[in-house]
């Protein structure tokens, strides 16, 4: 015991952690995130590369649900095995990614 008493680098260690844990539960860093998403954002648009940072425009699809699409289909929103049709059908025309919001 006075072995680990005498390692303060594991105790400052074991105290940084249990504070980080009651943080995360609070959520105390989420406004420091938000407050510098966008200057990360631009940091990173102005320093990397921008063949490495940009979307490649050409590849992506956006699919979207208008109102006529809703009457047709019958109601909003869509079931649940519907969105699982959806994704299925974007996977077998070959989406890699497939995002529902």
């Amino acid at each position: 015991m006075n072995e680990l008493q005498k390692r303060y680098d594991v105790l400052w260690t074991i105290v940084f952690f249990a504070l980080m844990l009651v943080a995360g539960q609070y959520q105390a860093f989420t406004l420091i995130e938000d407050q510098t998403l966008g200057f990360r954002h631009i940091l990173r648009w102005q320093v990397a590369d921008a063949d490495m940072t940009a979307f490649r425009r050409d590849s992506i699809m956006m699919v979207n649900t208008d109102e006529e699409f809703y009457e047709e289909y019958g109601g909003f929103p869509l079931r649940r095995a519907d969105y699982g049709v959806l994704a299925r059908n974007l996977s077998e025309l070959g989406a890699s990614v497939v995002a529902i919001d």
